[in-house]
């Protein structure tokens, strides 16, 4: 199909009446009648005999001589040429024409209302031989129209009766393939045609067919079989002398006294379209018969010149045409551009060479043009255009708010716990690796504590020994003991030593970073040659970068599962007050016991940060309990680590913020399950997921939103070009592009389960349905 719309304009000729029809959609048209004037006939004349004379010599075509002119024949020619244009513009102007044009005007007005046009196509097609030698193409309709776009003149025979060709994809891929022949070159030079067609090799493969040694017989046969090559062509092309006839199409000059029919190839070149021959271009004179009787066939589109054309002014015509072909323009650019560039540059040298060359075309087959070839030329097609690039950019820059991320990362969440829920697909843990005990209202009233904030240290002391008592070995306090509190730490102290010095259990506590200096346990608590200290400022997986920098401040999360790793492998080191800082001593020789040094290395080059999966249930994660439990009841270790954080009372967190937050909503969906009605979760619980994902490996990857949006954004017009060169009803490729789209979801949620990556739906789903609408939309003019 065309990719602009189109009028098709019929102008019959019966005796001295003209009737003009307009169409255009599906079915609209308009009429109009139209004497045609005896002056016009005259002009023409005059001009065609001014032309020949002017152009005696050189025309590939056989001129004969009509006799000297009486005026100079430059002059000759140029007064006929004004004469006969004028007299066209004045039969055309007539004011019986004005309904078509004024129903062209607005047709096209409510064209640009629904549809961004820059040109539209008028198919014309003449019933007699004297309308088609007529220079239609220099009418000026567009500048009467007064409308907003170019208005491109194409011809069409009155008789098609062969189907338009196929999108070249149904036939082959690569490069283009281009058999030119040249004929008789008496009294002509092909060798500036010969350098223009070697310009495409790029483009194209080029065969060329001459004469040489060749006797006629051979030469003939030649032509035949090359023109039916089972591999076919995309471009004929023909320079030499050709002449119109009544019954055969037309005829070519192969070689001096021998021509050729186009009823004689008929045959191969009705082989040659079926195998994707699409367009032909006849350097040659005469070929209004010619360029019927190819359309007829069903090629797309012809080139001809309908006058004897000199040998000077057609080489300089298929260099242009070559030219803004190679720049990948179609036919219909090609054509304008060697006219344009003939009438501004050749005028006065070539007088009246413009208004020679003519595109016949189906008007229901695109518009030739040379593509590149390979995953480059198809990479470039599948580019959007400005207004996709300008919404895609609009669309990847909002999906980047901090605000809108969080929104999206948290219906992701939801939707995965629904998910994981209806298809079972959630890990039934006995018992969780993280044992969090939490410091609650309840806790603090058992106790008698009314010291909150700081907490009461002797607390954490009891919570330590009975921890020591029930065997616990790796324990980590989400607290900031930075601030001395006299006789409390020096019980909390009693209680570390014990812990690490006597029993070696691997003790982690938080700390934050200020002025650059990270404050963390207080001397007065313990040495950091036994215990490890770590940040608690931030939730994120990759809060710095690991290992190198974890010297100087690591993650409190992360420290809390090395040790668990250590302790897992029984390689717990020595400590010793010589031994240098623990964290230290840890980092540097048990990375590798993380398991996580390559991953988090290459995660961090393509700036990948994992996320937090609160699609999984709290009880595979954790296992709760209140600190007043804790000391009250008997509890069996089976190697958890235990996890000290506040229970989410008022007075809990750092520097004036509070340790609770909005809880993510696929949490939320799990405490549902179980009747409890939460919107709130505390830090601690977020860290407990944290230390979970370090231990398991269980972090979710997300995929960039950005490349993903790019990805569907080529992929929606990757389809959208396909089922343009397909023909495929539209409907049908919606449908089944919202079962793609269906389908994806369905994957993207299982891709979480299975393979921790969080592909993203959303932004992506927006970006192909736009791009793919927006590239198949139906035009107005189609309706």
């Amino acid at each position: 199909m065309n990719q602009y719309p189109n009028f098709q304009l019929k102008v019959n000729q019966i005796g001295p009446a003209c009737s003009f029809e307009l169409l255009w959609g599906k079915g609209q048209q308009v009429s109009a009648n139209l004497v045609y004037p005896d002056t016009l006939t005259a002009a023409y004349q005059s001009w065609a005999k001014a032309y020949r004379d002017y152009y005696q010599q050189g025309v590939r075509g056989r001129v004969v001589n009509q006799g000297g002119a009486k005026l100079d024949p430059h002059s000759q020619l140029a007064e006929t040429q004004s004469n006969l244009l004028r007299e066209m513009t004045n039969w055309l102007d007539s004011r019986e024409l004005s309904p078509l044009r004024v129903t062209m005007a607005q047709v096209i007005k409510k064209w640009l209302k629904s549809n961004s046009l820059t040109q539209v196509d008028l198919f014309l097609t003449c019933s007699s031989l004297e309308l088609e030698r007529l220079p239609w193409e220099a009418w000026d309709l567009e500048s009467q129209l007064a409308a907003a776009v170019k208005l491109r003149m194409i011809r069409s025979p009155n008789n098609i009766r062969g189907s338009q060709g196929k999108p070249r994809s149904d036939y082959r891929r690569g490069r283009a393939r281009i058999l030119a022949i040249f004929g008789d070159d008496t009294g002509l030079d092909f060798a500036r045609d010969v350098q223009a067609l070697s310009t495409l090799k790029t483009l194209a493969e080029v065969k060329v067919i001459t004469k040489g040694k060749q006797s006629i017989h051979e030469l003939r046969a030649n032509i035949f079989q090359a023109i039916a090559d089972a591999q076919g062509w995309d471009m004929l092309f023909f320079a030499g002398h050709s002449q119109e006839t009544q019954n055969s199409g037309g005829e070519l000059a192969i070689a001096p006294g021998v021509a050729i029919t186009l009823e004689e190839l008929r045959p191969s070149l009705e082989i040659a379209q079926a195998s994707g021959l699409q367009f032909a271009l006849f350097n040659s004179c005469s070929g209004l018969s010619i360029a019927k009787t190819l359309i007829d066939l069903g090629l797309n589109q012809v080139v001809i010149m309908r006058e004897p054309i000199p040998n000077s002014v057609a080489q300089l015509f298929v260099v242009r045409f070559l030219e803004v072909l190679v720049e990948q323009q179609d036919v219909v650019e090609a054509v304008e551009a060697s006219r344009l560039f003939l009438k501004q540059q050749y005028q006065i040298k070539y007088p009246s060479g413009y208004l020679i060359p003519s595109l016949f075309g189906h008007p229901g087959a695109g518009f030739y043009r040379l593509e590149p070839s390979g995953w480059r030329a198809g990479c470039q097609r599948l580019l959007p255009t400005a207004k996709q690039a300008i919404a895609l950019g609009a669309l990847g820059l909002f999906s980047l708010l901090p605000s809108v991320q969080d929104l999206c990362l948290n219906g992701r969440t939801l939707t995965q716990a629904v998910y994981r829920d209806l298809t079972e697909q959630v890990t039934e843990n006995t018992n969780p690796q993280v044992l969090l005990v939490l410091i609650d209202e309840e806790s603090f009233e058992k106790a008698e504590i009314t010291q909150r904030s700081p907490l009461d240290r002797s607390y954490l002391a009891k919570i330590l020994n009975r921890l020591l008592v029930l065997d616990a070995r790796v324990i980590g306090f989400d607290y900031l003991l930075d601030r001395p509190q006299g006789v409390n730490d020096r019980i909390l102290a009693r209680s570390i030593d014990e812990a690490v010095k006597e029993r070696g259990n691997l003790l982690v506590f938080g700390s934050i970073m200020e002025r650059g200096v990270e404050l963390g346990v207080h001397p007065n608590i313990s040495d950091l040659n036994f215990i490890a200290q770590g940040s608690v400022e931030s939730f994120s997986l990759f809060q710095v970068p690991l290992p190198q920098d974890c010297l100087k401040v690591c993650p409190f999360t992360y420290l809390l599962a090395l040790n668990q790793k250590i302790f897992a492998a029984n390689s717990v080191p020595v400590r010793a007050n010589s031994s240098g800082p623990y964290k230290t001593l840890i980092v540097k020789n048990f990375e590798d016991l993380g398991g996580h040094g390559l991953l988090i290395d290459f995660l961090k080059i393509v700036r990948l940060n994992p996320v937090i999966d609160y699609s999984i249930p709290p009880k595979t994660v954790y296992k709760p309990i209140a600190a007043h439990k804790l000391l009250e009841e008997d509890k069996s270790f089976n190697g958890e680590v235990v996890l000290v954080v506040s229970g989410g009372y008022a007075e809990a967190g750092i520097n004036g913020a509070a340790d609770y937050f909005s809880a993510p909503w696929g949490f939320q969906f799990w405490q549902s399950k179980i009747f409890e009605s939460r919107n709130q979760i505390n830090g601690g619980e977020i860290n407990a997921y944290i230390v979970h994902h370090w231990l398991t490996q269980q972090w979710i990857i997300p995929f960039p939103g950005l490349l993903a949006i790019l990805i569907a954004g080529g992929l929606g017009r990757a389809i959208a070009l396909q089922q343009e060169s397909s023909g495929n009803s539209k409907k049908g490729l919606v449908f089944k592009c919202g079962v793609l789209n269906i389908l994806y979801l369905l994957l993207s949620l299982q891709a979480y389960v299975s393979l921790r990556i969080l592909f993203p739906w959303l932004f992506p789903s927006l970006a192909f349905w736009f791009v793919f609408l927006t590239s198949l939309r139906k035009k107005s003019y189609e309706k």
